[in-house]
């Protein structure tokens, strides 16, 4: 990974993502966990992309909205960040994912 691209790459928890989804604000949620984990409950208005496609479909991500990744734990969408950032897209992290935010008991859909 290029300096450039790590200064792509930014982090917020899914505190700070509910409170910009439930603002209104344009921002595009890529889930990049498996078709069965998303199927069991997923943020409104997200973008189902697993991990092992994102190589594959990333030109299908709006770059002019920002971008914020999820999966479980952090760590697949952190993966997934970096390789978007390497291609020149900004995009931002939720480090505590899909059990911080069904954690705090915001809202999913199954």
């Amino acid at each position: 990974m290029t300096p450039e691209s790590s200064q792509q790459i930014g982090h917020t928890d899914a505190t700070e993502l509910y409170n910009r989804v439930q603002s209104g604000e344009d921002l595009l949620v890529v889930d990049v966990r498996e078709p069965w984990e998303h199927a069991q409950g997923v943020i409104a208005g997200a973008v189902l992309m697993p991990l092992a496609q994102v190589r594959e479909r990333w030109r299908e991500l709006d770059a002019t909205r920002p971008i914020t990744l999820i999966c479980h734990l952090g760590a697949r969408s952190a993966m997934a960040a970096r390789f978007l950032a390497q291609q020149g897209l900004t995009v931002v992290n939720v480090d505590d994912g899909m059990a911080g935010w069904e954690g705090h008991g915001y809202p999913v859909l199954t």
